[in-house]
């Protein structure tokens, strides 16, 4: 483990909160995050892993998520990037619950 970060929240249409950012994986490696809270701000257990979701966009590269949208089908768009230290890239999301 080691350092979490939020970035950025939003609202869901039935009143759960979405919060992204990043998680250190065990290899050391930051991956984009994305925890889901109940409208009472508890984690939802009911969703990934104890509330939280962490994807390796790039293995072997800091991944972070920097922002998140919800559209109009209650879908979650979520953006952010990948570098290696020297080049960056980008990547988008779009999950369902």
């Amino acid at each position: 483990g080691g350092d979490d970060l939020l970035r950025a929240l939003a609202l869901l249409p039935d009143g759960r909160i979405a919060a992204v950012g990043h998680r250190t994986n065990a290899a050391g490696d930051q991956d984009f995050s994305l925890a889901v809270f109940t409208s009472d701000g508890a984690l939802d257990t009911s969703v990934g892993d104890a509330g939280i979701f962490s994807f390796d966009i790039t293995p072997g590269r800091d991944d972070e998520a920097r922002s998140i949208a919800v559209d109009p089908m209650g879908r979650l768009i979520v953006s952010g990037g990948s570098s290696d230290g020297t080049a960056l890239g980008f990547a988008v999301l779009r999950l369902v619950l």
